[in-house]
């Protein structure tokens, strides 16, 4: 399959771009500020005998994985950004192709973004 990624998709002030790693400052900070009403739909690392599944990738190889993934046409995350801030991240993951075409999708935004009132602008 032959890609065009990364692509971009921009609204009045909404923008949808793939994550890059100069990203990474803001995302942090986003999580973290965030993290209590993101947890409870955080999906969970099982735990397999002695060894653990705790450690997630750093933020340069969860990019690498997400452009990988992307490129290949089987996921395609972008980062959520409102004028310059990022306030979240969407992906349509799982994509299949053929008869059978579909994909899910999963989202998070920051609370202070969701509680802003705006007209959807993409």
């Amino acid at each position: 399959m032959k890609s065009s990624w990364p692509i971009e998709i921009h609204g009045h002030d909404i923008s949808l771009r793939p994550l890059r790693f100069r990203d990474r400052a803001q995302w942090n900070r986003l999580r973290v500020e965030n993290r209590d009403w993101l947890s409870p739909w955080e999906a969970t690392i099982p735990q397999a005998g002695e060894e653990s599944y705790s450690q997630l990738p750093s933020f340069f190889e969860m990019v690498k994985i997400l452009n990988h993934e992307a490129r290949n046409g089987r996921s395609f995350s972008f980062a959520i950004w409102h004028q310059s801030q990022l306030v979240g991240q969407i992906t349509l993951g799982g994509v299949i192709y053929g008869a059978m075409r579909g994909g899910h999708i999963g989202y998070w935004t920051s609370p202070a973004f969701l509680t802003q009132p705006r007209l959807p602008d993409l």
